[in-house]
């Protein structure tokens, strides 16, 4: 509420086992960016930076795979189609009209 701190949230490209020296080095680079920050805007205080590693990217490729699992277990046969009712007659549910007996 008095903007005294920045929280900004980092993900980058590499390995993921880089992420703590990734960390570290923002972390350790942090006064330099606030002095370079401070020069360049017309704050009345400059915020105190603070990193934090932004999980979103990993969270989105569990969704994903956790989304193809459901898929692919719906193609084995483990899942009734979306379009077919439990309790529906047969041939309901697949655009055609059901079968009437003459």
């Amino acid at each position: 509420p008095d903007l005294l701190l920045a929280r900004i949230y980092v993900s980058h490209l590499g390995d993921e086992s880089e992420t703590p020296r990734v960390m570290a080095a923002l972390r350790h680079a942090a006064g330099y960016l606030r002095r370079e920050l401070a020069g360049r805007l017309s704050l009345r205080l400059m915020p105190e930076l603070r990193f934090e590693f932004d999980t979103t990217l990993a969270r989105a490729r569990r969704i994903d795979a956790l989304l193809d699992e459901l898929g692919t277990a719906s193609h084995d046969g483990l899942q009734p189609p979306v379009d077919a009712a439990p309790d529906a007659p047969p041939g309901a549910g697949n655009g055609k009209p059901p079968a009437t007996a003459p």
